[in-house]
């Protein structure tokens, strides 16, 4: 296991395939350890973990490779161990999104925290129910690694368990559904997220025991410091103040999510009542002119919202502002907790995933669907209420973006990890491209249309994928667009378009303007706008580009006016990796 470990952290997949036994039918050789190349954590530890089983056999032994990690991040890999002729040798892995058939449903959670000390205690009663007839043999619940578990129980009887990193191998009661008892405690004092410091606390990566990390409901119950505020998911319940000014408030979250946040501190308070919602800031200073910045930004971002989508499911939303270690703002779904200079302007985009994460739930074990729908909510809000669509006829024309091979190593179907650098920028930056050419390819309604549904149909409590939309894109349309997905969000990278072949002739009173467009493979199919800016009045269409035309798709454009210069995707709507063969200007 040392030199196992050791082959992971050089971050080669080759380096481990000395310590791989190779099964027939499982992926061969380091084709199954290419998670080792992710540098997202930077250094693993390694520990074998025997997993107790039904009737008391022999132990399975594992291999697990853990970190702390933030949420929407990475995760521990575990991987079976084999003994073979040759001695012990790492098998196929048992993937996070495995669920060995069980399912945690619920949480009822209590968390008191030590400030000084950096120390966190928790007690929970995890809901759990056996999806699948038979019984299996172990189960395994996922934490960060933080916390150590000091106990796990059903109904008062201790159930036999083991720990490695943050994987807990347990031994699950023969019961249909059963709620699991657990004791957890760690210090807390992490780089992005998850620390207590002298003025404030925030709890957010894996501090609830979860499997495949499927949305749940949860209780939480808080107790804060003497002049500290408490802040959790879904809605306040009760709060209580103890004679010695602490804090207890328990609140209780009905709409299943994926991830949850605890936030404490002491916090001003500055309220405000939209529609019948409380929207309120919780800010570490006291500055009443930025409070109504960030609550006007929310009152617009969530007015809109609503309208546009379904109505926001709860009855207030909190800013939450943190200048601890926590790189950028995370959602929280009722609330959302900001890390240095990030309001607030970030708002629209965290509010929105209280739709695109909350109402529908993503995992992050697939892929990160929602940031990009965020990215395109805040995006659209915004210029539907500057009532700006084109940013053509600007005195000083922006150049086109320079893309290149920034989305060329993963597949947006494939982007899962908020803190790998590719990920990121797939799942934020082309997410958002991708939504905005097919609003241009359906038509904004229709588009607003697809989200709406998304939103209202998706199954209650269930994590969605990609395929879901792109299904409710094909029936609001009545098109089949399973091709748009599969060029956009099934295949890394691109397009590359080219002008070529580009004349201009006179004929009598006018001109024609011939070219082609041609691609570099792999090709797209495209509504591809074009514009051709005259010595009088311009000229705009849209090309259908096909995928299958290797030789370029022809176009002839007739004005009355001399050509200057003609374009392709002149208001940048398109993400092209080309941005010097998009436009052609004609000679005097």
């Amino acid at each position: 296991m040392k030199r196992a470990l050791h082959a992971v952290n050089t971050h080669r997949p080759e380096n481990v395939t000395p310590y791989i036994e190779k099964i027939e039918g499982a992926p061969g050789g380091a084709a199954q350890f290419g998670w080792v190349r992710e540098k997202t954590t930077a250094v693993w530890q390694g520990d074998v973990l025997y997993a107790p089983v039904r009737g008391g056999g022999a132990p399975v032994p594992l291999a697990v490779f853990h970190a702390w990690h933030s949420c929407e991040s990475d995760g521990d890999h575990v991987h079976s161990l084999q003994h073979t002729a040759q001695g012990w040798r790492l098998g196929p892995e048992i993937a996070e999104t495995e669920t060995l058939g069980l399912r945690v449903r619920d949480h009822e959670v209590r968390l008191t925290f030590d400030v000084p000390k950096k120390y966190a205690r928790f007690e929970d009663r995890a809901s759990i129910e056996r999806t699948q007839d038979s019984i299996p043999n172990f189960g395994l619940l996922r934490l960060s690694q933080d916390y150590t578990v000091r106990l796990l129980s059903c109904n008062g009887v201790p159930i036999a368990y083991k720990q490695a990193g943050g994987v807990i191998a347990f031994v699950p009661p023969t019961a249909k559904t059963f709620t699991l008892s657990l004791r957890y405690a760690g210090t807390v004092n992490n780089r992005n997220g998850d620390y207590i410091l002298p003025g404030e606390a925030s709890f957010n990566s894996y501090f609830l025991p979860n499997i495949a990390r499927l949305p749940v409901t949860t209780t939480v119950t808080v107790t804060a410091p003497p002049g500290w505020k408490p802040i959790a998911q879904g809605e306040k319940k009760i709060e209580i103040k103890a004679a010695k000014g602490s804090i207890t408030a328990i609140y209780r979250n009905d709409m299943p999510v994926c991830y949850q946040t605890i936030d404490a501190a002491p916090y001003t308070v500055t309220k405000r009542v939209v529609d019948g919602r409380t929207l309120s800031t919780y800010l570490l200073v006291n500055d009443t002119k930025f409070a109504t910045a960030c609550l006007d930004e929310l009152e617009r971002s969530m007015r809109w919202y609503s309208q546009n989508f379904v109505p926001y499911p709860y009855t207030h939303y909190e800013v939450v502002q943190t200048k601890g270690q926590f790189g950028g703002a995370l959602e929280a779904y009722s609330f959302a907790t900001f890390g240095p200079g990030t309001l607030p302007d970030t708002i629209a985009h965290e509010l929105a995933h209280t739709w695109w994460g909350g109402v529908v739930p993503c995992a992050y074990t697939r892929s990160m669907w929602n940031e990009g729908f965020a990215e395109y909510s805040d995006d659209l809000l915004h210029r539907r209420l500057r009532k700006v669509e084109r940013r053509r006829n600007t005195d000083l024309p922006d150049p086109r973006p320079r893309y290149g091979n920034s989305f060329a190593g993963v597949p947006l179907a494939a982007a899962h990890d908020t803190s790998d650098g590719r990920s990121e920028s797939v799942g934020y930056g082309k997410g958002k491209l991708v939504m905005r050419v097919l609003e241009e390819q359906i038509g904004q309604e229709k588009m607003l249309n697809c989200l709406a549904t998304f939103a209202k149909e998706h199954p209650h409590g269930e994590a969605a994928e990609w395929g879901e939309f792109a299904a409710i894109v094909s029936r609001v349309t009545g098109e089949d667009y399973g091709w748009f997905f599969r060029q956009w969000v099934s295949r890394a990278g691109l397009p590359t378009l080219h002008l070529a072949n580009v004349t201009a002739k006179q004929n009598g009173d006018g001109w024609t303007v011939e070219g082609d467009v041609t691609q570099s493979p792999p090709r797209y199919r495209l509504k591809l706008p074009v514009h051709l800016e005259t010595k009088g009045t311009s000229v705009d269409a849209v090309l259908e580009v096909s995928e299958t035309d290797g030789t370029g798709t022809h176009f002839v454009l007739r004005t009355p006016s001399a050509p200057v210069q003609i374009t392709l995707d002149p208001d940048f709507l398109i993400p092209l990796t080309t941005d010097d063969e998009t436009t052609f200007t004609f000679m005097p």
